[in-house]
């Protein structure tokens, strides 16, 4: 499956160079920083609520990021 049309279609609608694109998509695929919960917790927010999104989210990151990796290095 090549999916290397899809990438040059996306980089003229957002005005990136594809490596720029590329580098865009796989910083979007990760998981959210651990330092979230710290600062959540310093700010009087939700401690427990945070720490089950930024688990949540990096269990789905590691079951997608495969999946962008291939859709970005076609």
């Amino acid at each position: 499956m090549s999916t290397t049309p899809v990438v040059p279609s996306f980089t003229k609608v957002f005005g990136l160079q594809r490596v720029y694109f590329k580098a865009a998509v796989m910083f979007g695929a990760l998981p959210t920083a651990s330092s979230a919960y710290i600062l959540a917790v310093r700010m009087g927010g939700e401690g427990k609520l945070v720490a089950s999104l930024i688990a949540a989210n990096t269990a789905a990151a590691m079951l997608t990021l495969p999946f962008w990796l291939v859709v970005v290095l076609g």
